[in-house]
């Protein structure tokens, strides 16, 4: 069959039955044709519109729907963005916080053992996270040998059964160095109940158990020393009763107090008293075995445990080792200086069977060391006891005394050598004991310094003396007396003392004494103990008008430099010194030093305890006109003290 010469046409014509290779019949054939041709094309025309219409709908759908999912693809887009920033921002601060906390973690699945390490915990212990130990026991090879047995047995238990075990471990990291970690190890199983993994939290605690063991030590340890304190070494009295009580032996204790500490203290300053504390501590510990025990019961106070021991001649030969190396003279500051110990020994079983009596006893041997002469030892007797329970009165009835105002003043004069002329009067504390009697100030001031109630015995001693004074000065006692002073001993506690100026000058206003007329005895030791604040404190006085006299000089420690820098007005001469005048004494020859001194520094100068007319040629021919002692007057009441040498003067100055 042939193809039709015109396909077109044949798709046109065929609906209408014509065959385009035939010719119509008549014209009006051909109309038809022509107007079928036209209906036919007018239809492809619509169908060729509608499809183009549909596929512009389509194309327009799909270009909406491609929008529509790039839109949500870029939506999409962002929100991932977001929440991996979020979770990169969750596992940075995740990391911030195991920092901060020093929190890690490790995990071992127990299919394979393969470890896998936190990158904090990695950190910590100096290990690669990317190479973390091959299995759990190259993990457990960390841990510090005497804690490993009991992270094995945790590790065990885990394997065991589910749980969560804790403790607290030491690890040693790839430097060498020691971690505290509080550990957690728990176990996770699998559907079938298998247990699959173990997990562990490790908690670097290493700060804390630091501060925790530094904590404790400074607990039981004297910071200047080094040595054991109170508290550590009375554990170590207990442990050695307890000790001894089993093996049936004996040990000693030794009770040790420094002779002289308080005035190199004083006179050298803080700094040169703590360098000899150290000093003393290595010596004493240089006469020990390895076993005894040293510790530091507090200021100059050193308890030594001898432990064990088999006779008292071996405690002897050991105590006196001690008092050797002590006395051994100590270079402080430049300077040579010399201390002494006493030292009081109690033996357990015979002197106590516990702690706190041999410690009591021991202490009682060590007083009785100190009255008979220090740089001594003695051991405990039952009647130190009873000397011991007489000082705790003594002290009881001072303090009592004190807190009652019932201490009492003598006054003695300081008079011009040469014609008996009362330049001025000192105040000195007297105790009279309403059982005991007049107890000497040799016996209660030492007691008053020790106990800290010098300060107080001070204050009153010089509220009561000035009183007295203007009670002279208001009869016409003290008229004739031309420039006539008061002279106070002054306590380091009350020059130490922040209102001590403020006080003074309070009680001068009160009592209407003059500063002029007051005069303040200070120590050398006092003044040397801090010369910067002394400087001070004596400026403020004597700009007030107060005198500043310098007390048993020559017997502390003082430098002529800094002496230059105080406002002195007056040196008094020890009678150490003056005893010596006279008699061609040693001590004689310092007496023309200390006159030369005091005339460099623009010092008057009081001789002190001249008792012989020997004594008062010889300092009358040094250039020493001021002088106190016996030879004068004794100390005295002020009763008398007026009745003596005030009232011939006011009647002379009236007549």
């Amino acid at each position: 069959m042939s193809t039709p010469p015109y396909p077109l046409l044949s798709a046109l014509l065929a609906p209408l039955g014509l065959d385009p290779g035939e010719a119509p019949p008549d014209p009006a054939g051909w109309q038809a044709v022509l107007a079928a041709i036209e209906r036919g094309i007018g239809g492809l025309q619509l169908e060729l519109e509608d499809s183009r219409r549909a596929y512009r709908y389509s194309a327009d759908a799909l270009t909406r729907a491609t929008l529509r999912l790039r839109d949500e693809r870029d939506q999409l887009e962002s929100r991932v963005g977001e929440r991996t920033a979020q979770l990169e921002q969750s596992r940075s601060d995740l990391m911030q916080a195991q920092r901060l906390a020093g929190l890690g973690s490790w995990s071992v699945r127990l299919e394979d053992g393969r470890v896998d390490v936190s990158e904090q915990f990695a950190l910590r212990l100096g290990m690669d996270p990317a190479a973390p130990p091959a299995n759990v026991e190259a993990l457990l090879d960390y841990v510090l040998e005497d804690d490993r047995q009991s992270a094995h047995r945790a590790v065990q238990a885990a394997l065991r059964e589910p749980g969560r075990f804790t403790g607290e471990l030491r690890v040693r990291d790839t430097r060498g160095e020691v971690r505290w970690f509080s550990a957690t190890i728990a176990s996770q199983s699998d559907p079938d109940g298998r247990i699959s993994h173990l997990h562990g939290a490790m908690l670097d605690v290493t700060a804390r158990r630091l501060a925790e063991l530094r904590t404790q030590r400074l607990a039981l340890q004297d910071e200047l020393t080094g040595l054991p304190n109170r508290t550590a070494f009375k554990q170590d009295i207990a442990q050695a009763v307890e000790r001894s009580r089993v093996r049936r032996s004996r040990f000693a204790l030794l009770f040790l107090d420094l002779d002289g500490f308080k005035e190199i203290n004083d006179s050298l300053g803080h700094d040169a008293g703590d360098d000899l504390l150290k000093q003393v501590a290595a010596r004493i510990g240089g006469c020990l075995r390895k076993g005894d025990r040293l510790a530091r019961f507090g200021g100059d106070e050193v308890l030594v445990l001898i432990d064990p021991v088999r006779r008292r001649r071996d405690v002897e030969t050991v105590t006196r080792k001690i008092l050797a190396a002590v006395a051994t003279p100590i270079t402080l500051d430049g300077m040579n200086a010399t201390v002494s110990a006493s030292i009081g020994i109690a033996m357990y079983p015979e002197d106590g069977d516990d702690p706190r009596r041999l410690l009591k006893n021991a202490d009682a041997a060590m007083y009785q060391a100190k009255q008979d002469g220090r740089n001594a030892l003695r051991f405990y007797a039952p009647r130190i006891n009873a000397s011991l329970r007489e000082k705790v009165s003594m002290v009881n009835d001072l303090r009592a005394a004190v807190a009652h105002g019932a201490l009492g003043v003598a006054y003695q004069p300081i008079v011009d050598g040469n014609d008996g002329r009362v330049l001025g009067i000192e105040a000195l504390a007297r105790w009279d004991h309403a059982e005991r009697g007049a107890v000497g100030p040799s016996v209660f001031v030492p007691l008053a310094e020790e106990t800290g109630l010098i300060g107080a015995v001070g204050a009153q001693v010089l509220a009561r003396s000035c009183a007295q004074q203007v009670d002279w000065d208001s009869n016409g006692h003290s008229a004739a007396a031309a420039g006539g002073y008061l002279s106070v001993n002054v306590s380091p506690v009350q020059l130490r003392s922040d209102g001590f100026v403020r006080e003074l000058r309070a009680l001068l206003a009160d009592t209407g004494l003059p500063a002029t007329r007051l005069q303040l005895e200070l120590t050398e030791g006092t003044v040397m103990a801090d010369p910067e604040r002394a400087a001070r404190v004596l400026g403020e006085l004597a700009a007030m008008g107060v005198r500043i006299a310098l007390d048993d000089f020559g017997t502390g420690h003082s430098s002529l430099a800094y002496l230059r820098t105080f406002p002195i007005h007056c040196i008094k001469i020890d009678r150490v010194f003056v005893g010596d005048l006279g008699r061609g004494g040693a001590q004689a020859a310092i007496v023309p030093a200390i006159v030369a001194i005091a005339r460099s520094l623009g010092a008057e100068v009081v001789a002190e305890g001249v008792e012989t007319d020997a004594q008062r040629e010889a300092l009358l021919a040094l250039g020493c006109r001021a002088m106190q002692g016996y030879l004068f007057s004794r100390p005295l009441p002020p009763e008398a003290c007026g009745a003596r040498f005030f009232a011939p003067m006011a009647e002379a100055a009236a007549g």
